[in-house]
């Protein structure tokens, strides 16, 4: 979501564009909302990105990274340094 903020302000888009840049950035799952929310839901970027909040967001995010913390387990052939920075990147 923050990517879709700075990427309009950068940019200078009007609502129209960025909706355009939403829709095309979607892919899989996330582009089946699309068809779920209809043409007239998809004509603004905030109802688009409200509903992909709605659907892969979590209101909590502590408890899913807690979840995948304390599931974390080296791989065969992963080095301590990638366990280190992917355990840093949970954590920030």
């Amino acid at each position: 979501m923050a990517k879709v903020v700075n990427a309009r302000k950068f940019n200078q888009w009007t609502e129209v564009k960025e909706c355009a840049w939403v829709r095309d950035a979607l892919e899989g799952s996330a582009a089946d909302v699309l068809w779920e929310l209809g043409t007239d839901a998809t004509s603004t970027s905030t109802v688009i990105l409200e509903t992909l909040k709605k659907r892969f967001g979590n209101a909590n995010p502590a408890k899913g990274y807690h979840a995948l913390l304390s599931t974390r387990r080296r791989q065969p052939g992963e080095s301590i340094q990638m366990v280190y920075a992917d355990i840093c990147r949970l954590l920030s």
